[in-house]
């Protein structure tokens, strides 16, 4: 029995900044940060989101940050807070993927697990050092969303943008 052509997903590219690169694959909103984070850019990024929710709540969020990406300052980290608590009603789980080793793999998963552990949310999220990982368990979490294969190549599209 033949099952027919497979869907293939295109990965929507909705900002493309120094600091950050979003976009999306099905519901799943993406976000690749490699700079410097300010409030704009993360304003940028949430709009994204946003529009993304718009049309296909609930989503997922799948962020990755680039080893040596500096940590936000503390209105960065407010703004990224006030952000997750309001979507948090609508999002079916997360995975944030921190590249790198050493000090600043530490010292970035300490800041991300202190917002983390201040929003609002009651969603499954897993806080991964390789995309692979992050993908599998999203891919597990979304049922009928992209596969895992989809969600990697959809990460490597985002960073070389």
């Amino acid at each position: 029995m033949s099952r027919g052509p497979a869907r293939v997903r295109e990965v929507h590219i909705d900002y493309v900044g120094s600091a950050a690169i979003a976009g999306s694959l099905g519901n799943v909103h993406l976000a690749v940060y490699r700079g410097e984070l300010t409030a704009e850019t993360l304003t940028r990024v949430h709009d994204a989101h946003l529009s993304l929710l718009a049309e296909r709540a609930p989503t997922v969020v799948f962020s990755l940050a680039e080893e040596g990406t500096p940590l936000p300052g503390a209105e960065v980290r407010d703004l990224a807070t006030r952000f997750g608590n309001e979507v948090a009603p609508r999002i079916r789980c997360s995975a944030q993927v921190l590249l790198g080793s050493g000090f600043w793999v530490s010292a970035a998963r300490s800041f991300l697990t202190a917002i983390l552990l201040v929003r609002q949310v009651d969603y499954p999220m897993k806080i991964c050092s390789e995309v692979s990982e992050a993908a599998r368990f999203v891919e597990v979490r979304n049922p009928g969303g992209p596969s895992s294969l989809e969600l990697e190549r959809a990460v490597a599209t985002l960073r070389r943008t």
